[in-house]
């Protein structure tokens, strides 16, 4: 599948969360979602338009989540841990990238959370590492068979 094939396919089928996707059509559409990320980002540091680009990232999640889940569905996994594995990557990677102080934007009442902060980046890089167990999965080739989600996408015309 190519990278036009892939974005035409996972726009197509972007409410459609069974039957099976594969790697190649999930893999170019990450990209395209990564390359977007870029440009938008670098829209709102340039012109400051996050209205905008939070349209623009929603018209993305949608494919992004659908082709998500039907491609767990190819290695044979529940497409419902593809949103964990996102938030999982996603929060963790913002928060050690770029921290950000929430006390300017949102009033927290952090009176329940204990514990050292060793305990708590501990927690994150657990977190982590079980959503990249998940993108491993999603690196592995299609299961050949036919599986309780349908047939093999590399096998089935487009």
């Amino acid at each position: 599948m190519t990278l036009a094939e892939a974005v035409r396919s996972c726009f197509r089928n972007y409410v459609k969360f069974s039957g099976r996707a594969s790697r190649s059509e999930f893999w170019w559409f990450a990209l395209v979602v990564f390359a977007c990320s870029l440009v938008s980002l670098a829209l709102v540091e340039t012109f400051g338009l996050p209205g905008k680009v939070l349209l623009f990232w929603l018209l993305l999640l949608f494919p992004l989540v659908s082709v998500g889940y039907r491609r767990l569905h190819d290695v044979d996994l529940e497409g419902h841990l593809f949103p964990f594995a996102l938030v999982s990557i996603a929060v963790p990677v913002r928060l050690l990238a770029a921290p950000v102080n929430l006390s300017e934007h949102v009033k927290l009442d952090l009176s329940l959370v204990s514990g050292p902060p060793l305990t708590w980046l501990a927690i994150l890089f657990a977190h982590m590492a079980a959503g990249l167990l998940i993108i491993r999965q999603m690196i592995l080739p299609s299961d050949p068979e036919t599986n309780h989600f349908g047939p093999n996408p590399n096998e089935v015309p487009q």
